[in-house]
């Protein structure tokens, strides 16, 4: 299963790796949206963006992912928090 808190993260994995199913939704879950698929071909689909990984930064990879995608400033804000939390973590 892939969760996701947008349904437009969950149809652009099904358009890039012709994904088959039905995205469930449920809107009173932390993650809204689901789209079930099995294990292997999760792994598969986790992999294949890593190895296209070419960007050196997090934060400029995440400024040009909201310029790119017309993602609203606030997703990218939420990034940057998390990735702040997670440096004053260690």
């Amino acid at each position: 299963m892939i969760r996701a808190r947008r349904r437009k993260h969950l149809t652009a994995l099904q358009e890039r790796f012709a994904l088959e199913g039905e995205i469930l939704h449920s809107p009173t879950n932390d993650y809204p949206y689901r789209l079930i698929v099995d294990k292997a071909e999760a792994a598969t689909l986790a992999l294949e963006p890593v190895e296209e990984m070419t960007w050196s930064t997090f934060k400029d990879e995440a400024q040009r992912f909201q310029v790119d995608h017309q993602e609203p400033r606030g997703y990218v804000n939420g990034l940057h928090r998390v990735w702040e939390a997670m440096r004053q973590s260690i």
